[in-house]
């Protein structure tokens, strides 16, 4: 819980820059093939509370496509040096769609060179258990980054994306209630735009969990979230046990945190639909990792091709 931010070495800095430099180039080719496109956090979101700073880094850029895109994108970041993780076979995404992709939501790839790695999604969320088709690629902000217009959510919609996005990792790191502080003082927000998503993907609990942090950690009183007694008691659950010593000894440990991670995550859904989405896709997960594994004919791979379709919270077992 909140593990603290650590010092931003020369290293990070000349790996953002060829990362900044990259966003621009696929972007601008991603405009050229008419391919919809938004990026989530990473690069645009510091530029857009920090402006030239450099105050947070990203791991990997998240780009949000559509579906119907991603056999075109994968042709093009293939053509372009990157090498898709041996996650999932595109063919099976291509012909399978109808029962992979309402569960599957992201395909990782990387560039062994440049050392950069993307995250391309068709869903915004990682779970899609929020029911969030409320993101039009059509209808979205744009930042400029090195002159370039990205284009990114709008306001309302990336703070409450960002919420959801801490509450699913258990609000692990600490830099992302900094990016919910900066990002609430700093960017004009519709209060009642955002309280509109969370009642209607039934998320209000991400939300109800980042105004106590905000309130506890950073002294910011943001206005109230509509929630029943039952959300109430249920957030200070969650947070009571992530904040608790035990909490982060058990996530240290392989077993106990898959375990753990599974309770946490089923507690943020209130409704029973959510809960089954979200336990349905740990078995397409399961099924497609081992389709991927009988395929091999060396399986010493197999941790990563099954950990990497895991949801977020268990990636790094």
């Amino acid at each position: 819980m909140l593990q603290p931010m650590l010092k931003i070495t020369p290293q990070q800095i000349s790996h953002h820059l060829t990362s900044m430099h990259e966003l621009i180039r696929i972007t601008t080719d991603f405009n050229q093939m008419c391919i919809d496109y938004m990026l989530l956090k990473g690069i645009p979101l510091n530029q857009l509370l920090h402006g030239n700073q450099l105050v947070r880094l990203s791991r990997d850029m998240d780009i949000l496509i559509q579906f119907k895109d991603l056999q075109r994108t994968h042709q093009y970041l293939i053509a372009n040096g990157y090498q898709l993780e041996p996650s999932v076979s595109i063919d099976d995404l291509i012909r399978a769609s109808s029962c992979l992709t309402p569960y599957l939501d992201e395909i990782v790839y990387w560039h062994p060179h440049k050392r950069i790695a993307l995250d391309i999604k068709w869903h915004i969320s990682s779970l899609n258990c929020f029911g969030m088709s409320w993101c039009n690629l059509e209808n979205h902000d744009v930042i400029a980054i090195l002159g370039q217009n990205i284009r990114i959510l709008k306001p309302e919609q990336n703070f409450y994306y960002l919420c959801t996005h801490a509450a699913k990792h258990h609000w692990e790191r600490a830099q992302w209630l900094k990016d919910l502080s900066v990002f609430s003082q700093k960017i004009a927000l519709s209060w009642d735009n955002v309280i509109s998503l969370a009642q209607e993907t039934k998320a209000s609990r991400p939300l109800l969990e980042a105004t106590l942090l905000l309130r506890q950690h950073h002294a910011i009183q943001l206005q109230s979230i509509p929630h029943s007694l039952w959300d109430k008691l249920i957030v200070n659950l969650r947070l009571t046990v992530i904040q608790s010593k035990w909490f982060k000894r058990y996530m240290a440990t392989h077993r106990s945190k898959a375990y753990l991670s599974l309770i946490m995550c089923l507690l943020l859904f209130p409704t029973v639909a959510q809960k089954h989405h979200y336990i349905k896709r740990l078995g397409v997960v399961r099924r497609v990792a081992l389709r991927q594994i009988s395929r091999l004919k060396n399986p010493r791979p197999y941790k990563i091709i099954f950990f990497s379709l895991l949801p977020d919270g268990w990636k790094r077992l």
